[in-house]
This record gives C-alpha cells, structure tokens and sequence, in this order.
C-alpha cells in the first residue's frame, strides 16, 4: 500500500511541477555527501520548516530567494507535500535514524521558475550550541545538476 501511494504521489508530483524522481535524488544526494565529508550523516526525515516561513512571507506570487526566482503556490505545495516525508523515499544512501549529534536536517529541494536552478536548506548540529545552517544552490547545467555555491547563513558558537 506505501508503495502505491508513493508511486502516485511521485506522478502528481512530476506531472504537475515539471521535475523528476531522479531531478530529487541527484540534488539530495549531492547535498548528502557534502555533510559526509565532515562525517555528518543527514536525518532521515525532511525538515521545510523554515523555507516554508521565507515562502510564505512574500505577499507576491513570486518569490526572489538568493537571486533566484520561484512560482510561491507551487513552492510552498511541494514543502508542505513533502514535510516530514522520508528522504530514503529518494535515495539509498546511509541517513541517520536518530537525533543524535553530530548530525545535519536538509530540507526537500525547491526549483525555480524555470527549472534550471534548484535550493536545498540544511542545518547541522555538532553538539550544545555548535552549527550552522546554508543554502545548497544548484543549477542544472549540461542536463545535470552541479552544486554551485554554498552559501552559510549562520553559524552558532557554544560557550
């Protein structure tokens, strides 16, 4: 029964926003192996929490985030679609199972208007007060998707 609504969600979801079960796995995958090279396994569950908040601050029915243009309604129903959905759902690398620090929270990736550039919000957590949290920015180029820039937001400092 999961896999019939998976598979179903996964058609509304490619059919009405343009993007592809594989457009998901290469830019989560991407942003996977980024934490693991400081040892970080990534939480398995998405967390939209807080691109779900820049979304819906714009009172226009576009939204500009890191120079980047996306459609509002469109951007907001993927997140909420996709809230707290397993990330496994998109790929098989090794995900972390529970809370424990140190580990890193990414949300599911948004895409612009056009399709050619896609954000992934991420935090990580080390332990007590130490982490960050950045912006994973993709632009499809030669019909694949390349990080082009991380670019940190905050970074928080324990005692």
């Amino acid at each position: 029964m999961r896999n019939i609504l998976l598979l179903t969600f996964l058609f509304i979801l490619t059919n009405a926003f343009g993007q592809s079960k594989n457009d998901y796995k290469s830019i989560i995958e991407i942003t996977i192996a980024e934490y693991k090279t400081d040892s970080i396994l990534t939480y398995k569950r998405f967390d939209n929490k807080t691109l779900l908040i820049k979304i819906k601050e714009s009172d226009s029915e576009n939204v500009e985030l890191k120079n980047i243009l996306f459609d509002k309604i469109k951007t907001e129903t993927v997140l909420k679609k996709l809230k707290n959905n397993q990330i496994s759902d998109f790929t098989t690398l090794e995900l972390k199972e529970t809370d424990k620090k140190p580990i890193a929270y990414i949300s599911s990736p948004i895409f612009s208007k056009d399709n050619t550039k896609a954000i992934i919000y991420g935090r990580q957590f080390i332990g007590g007060f130490t982490g960050n949290s950045s912006y994973f920015i993709f632009e499809k180029l030669d019909g694949k998707w390349k990080l082009i820039n991380i670019e940190l937001e905050r970074s928080v400092r324990g005692f």
